[in-house]
């Protein structure tokens, strides 16, 4: 395997709903895409990934935990500059004005867009449900969104990622990755075929 795929993971707090304008836009501004903080800043100025997201996810039910997840997949040999890159974008979020109202006119556009008819209206009602409301949250989303400033949304991700520890999920050929590379980033543990397979 000539590249290397590596993924970040960590668990956060519980389902907010109070939190969701700003998870909603962060993930806009953060995640995906051309024009995303982590697309200019990894892929485009510094040439170190073929592929590159990171979001928030929230939790289905009320009191399950909501999730962060990113991800690069790059060349064994820019392996380590990468995770450096990822790591960067963790601790501080770039600025960028156009890509801050880019992100606010995507959620608008989004919600005004989508049509919720038949049976999209049952399980959108069921899963807010399960996460403790009687509305739809994206009302609060539409409501407050064009309201919140960069530096709300970089206090959410000074709290929410800024300093964590994070689980590394790597995928890469052991002939050009060592294991010395894998402990700089913490205990490693390799899973055999049968724990990843199951048989």
């Amino acid at each position: 395997m000539v590249q290397a795929e590596i993924q970040w993971v960590r668990n956060q707090d519980a389902y907010n709903v109070d939190k969701a304008p700003t998870i909603e836009l962060f993930n806009n501004y953060f995640k995906s895409g051309i024009s995303s903080i982590l697309f200019q800043n990894i892929r485009e100025l510094k040439a170190l990934a073929y592929s590159t997201y990171g979001f928030y996810v929230e939790s289905q039910k009320k009191d399950d935990e909501n999730t962060f997840a990113g991800y690069v997949g790059t060349q064994s040999d820019k392996m380590n500059d990468a995770i450096a890159a990822m790591n960067e974008l963790l601790t501080k979020m770039p600025e960028s004005a156009e890509g801050f109202k880019s992100a606010k006119e995507n959620i608008r556009k989004s919600i005004d867009t989508e049509c919720i008819t038949q049976n999209g209206i049952i399980f959108i009602y069921l899963a807010a449900q399960r996460k403790g409301l009687n509305y739809d949250a994206r009302k609060a989303t539409f409501k407050k969104g064009n309201n919140i400033s960069f530096a709300d949304m970089s206090t959410f991700h000074d709290t929410e990622l800024k300093g964590k520890p994070y689980t590394y999920c790597i995928v890469t050929s052991d002939k050009r990755v060592t294991d010395d590379d894998h402990k700089n980033y913490g205990e490693q543990t390799k899973p055999d075929m049968k724990q990843i397979y199951g048989y």
